[in-house]
Formats: structure tokens, sequence, C-alpha cells
């Protein structure tokens, strides 16, 4: 099916869509991701081994503390430093997070705490 002005209806357009759509998520298949949704969002995820990785152009770390998932922003050999800009502040205070800024709340934490 091709777009021309001759025929541009809604219900056209709609179909081409769906045919695009339809053909990505065969390609998104075939390639092993998985759709997954968060929210109003839909996410592929594909787990691959590390030398399967040939360039990486976004890597976040992340740590579970007190049962909380966290940013990794820096780490030594025996601590971390998380981070978080979401959540309940209140909860972040009783953690013995620093806030840092508004919204922004950080806590240096020894490795054997987080996993």
């Amino acid at each position: 099916m091709q777009f021309t002005k001759e025929s541009n209806t809604l219900l056209e357009l709609k179909k081409m869509v769906e045919l695009f759509c339809g053909q990505r998520m065969m390609l998104v298949k075939k390639e092993g991701f998985v759709e997954k949704e968060i929210g109003n969002n839909r996410i592929y995820i594909k787990y691959v081994q590390k030398d399967e990785i040939e360039e990486i152009y976004d890597k976040k770390t992340y740590a579970v503390y007190e049962g909380y998932k966290f940013i990794v922003v820096d780490e030594t050999e025996k601590q971390i430093l998380i981070l978080t800009m979401k959540g309940d502040y209140q909860e972040w205070i009783r953690l013995g997070m620093e806030c840092i800024d508004k919204g922004m709340y950080h806590k240096l934490s020894p490795l054997s705490r987080t996993f």
C-alpha cells in the first residue's frame, strides 16, 4: 500500500501504521526482544552476554538498599554512592539520605549493605 494524495484517507493511513508496526514487531521478535509496558510506554528488552556488546551508549547501574532500588552514581571497592530523585522524601530521610538539591537525595553506603 502506498500513501498518495489520491488515497490519503485516515483509514488508509491507519492501515499503513498498523502494517509498519506489525512488521516492526516481527523484526523485534526475530531479533530476540521482549515487549514490556511501563505505564503508557512500550519498550523492548533483550538480555545479551557481555561479549555480544560492541558499543555502549548509555549505561545505568542500580543497587537495592533497604528494599528500594537506587541509581548508583559512583563506587569504590567498599562503598557506593546511591541517588534518587523520586519517591517519599520522608522515607529517604529515615534511611539517612542527604538532600543535595530539591528532590534529590543521596547516600554513601557500604557495598555489604546493598545488592
